[in-house]
């Protein structure tokens, strides 16, 4: 009904307007029908986001103020009660379609997909975590996605009731557990555990404690879509707001921080071990970037220490050729793989601290190597 109407009133804009030139004495009237057709169509387009009605009209019950806003006959499976909004979900043969409706004194008004925002996303082995937020509350819903089609334990520490529903997902050829929560207030430090999983939402602190200066040059988020809940994506930003890499990582999260001022890295663990993970670096300040690294130990004052082809390497982030320094060891590094356990630079970047399997299979502890100045 939403939509008819707001289509209803476009087409009686439409007809009117059409009457008005035709009985008019105005010559070239095709460029008016033209231009009358276009501002029927953004008539329409604007109405779309103006919810008129919640002035004069109060739905008895969230279902039927959903049923207002929805094309089509709604298949309501569950209605998660809030402070101030409830969380309509409607399950369809293609997919499940959220709303928030908002709450008045006397019964529920019309919400609308455009004051439904999703204010995160978070992975955790097979469980994807959406939080959703009805624009001006501190009503909190929980979208928390299972995989693997098995029943979970989800709690918190607050006793939150966690519903359940079960479908089969054919993007990606599984059963998937989706529960839903409603929390009064998330600003404090929350969690949830899945079985016996802990995930942190929210610490209280900035993005793992990152440097707000640093957090315009990057966004990591996940797909939207069905067939990429899993899918992890990063863009990064220059000083002007435009994307100037954008990746796909798959199922790894990626880890983006700053190493100084104006320097992130950027890393993905590809794999199981340290000679998987590949690293790069991007220069705010100098809109350049890095080749890729595998196996970074340590990085400090623009440069790195990482292990390639059995030896330990020091060099410039950016420049290969300045202060390149293959490592000797003594005794002498094993030729196998992960043979590096550890590695860091000194406070003082005179010296490296390195622990490594040596070619007897011992293990050699925070062996100190000085660095020629």
């Amino acid at each position: 009904m939403y939509s008819f109407i707001r289509t209803l009133i476009g087409v009686v804009f439409l007809v009117c307007s059409f009457l008005v030139i035709k009985k008019s004495g105005l010559g070239r009237k095709r460029p008016l029908y033209f231009a009358c057709a276009c501002l029927s169509f953004l008539l329409i387009g604007t109405l779309e986001f103006l919810p008129f009605e919640k002035f004069f009209v109060t739905f008895d019950s969230p279902q039927a103020a959903y049923d207002y806003y929805t094309f089509g006959k709604p298949n309501i499976e569950l209605v998660v009660e809030g402070d101030s909004c409830d969380l309509v979900i409607d399950r369809q043969s293609d997919a499940d379609h959220y709303l928030i409706i908002p709450k008045s004194a006397d019964g529920w008004k019309i919400g609308i997909n455009f004051d439904t925002k999703m204010i995160f996303r978070k992975i955790a082995n097979d469980t994807v975590i959406r939080g959703y937020r009805y624009k001006n509350t501190s009503d909190l819903f929980l979208m928390i996605l299972c995989r693997g089609g098995e029943e979970a334990t989800v709690t918190d520490d607050r006793d939150t009731t966690f519903y359940s529903l079960e479908k089969y997902n054919a993007a990606l050829g599984t059963a998937i557990v989706v529960y839903y929560a409603h929390i009064s207030d998330a600003q404090t430090p929350y969690s949830i555990t899945v079985n016996d999983t802990k995930i942190a939402l929210n610490d209280g602190q900035s993005e793992d404690g990152m440097n707000a200066a640093m957090q315009q040059y990057y966004k990591i988020y996940t797909g939207a879509e069905e067939t990429d809940h899993f899918y992890y994506y990063y863009d990064l930003f220059d000083g002007e707001g435009n994307v100037v890499k954008h990746e796909c990582t798959y199922m790894h999260e990626p880890v983006i921080k700053p190493i100084s001022a104006h320097v992130l890295s950027v890393t993905v663990q590809a794999g199981t071990g340290i000679s998987c993970r590949q690293t790069y670096y991007y220069d705010t300040a100098g809109a350049r970037m890095s080749e890729v690294f595998y196996g970074v130990l340590d990085e400090r004052d623009g440069k790195i220490l990482f292990e390639k082809e059995g030896l330990v390497v020091m060099r410039d982030i950016f420049d290969e050729n300045s202060c390149y320094t293959e490592i000797t060891l003594d005794p002498a590094l094993s030729k196998s793989p992960e043979s590096v356990i550890s590695a860091a630079f000194s406070e003082d970047m005179s010296s490296v601290l390195i622990s490594y399997i040596d070619t007897d299979g011992a293990t050699v502890t925070d062996k100190k190597v000085r660095l020629l100045a």
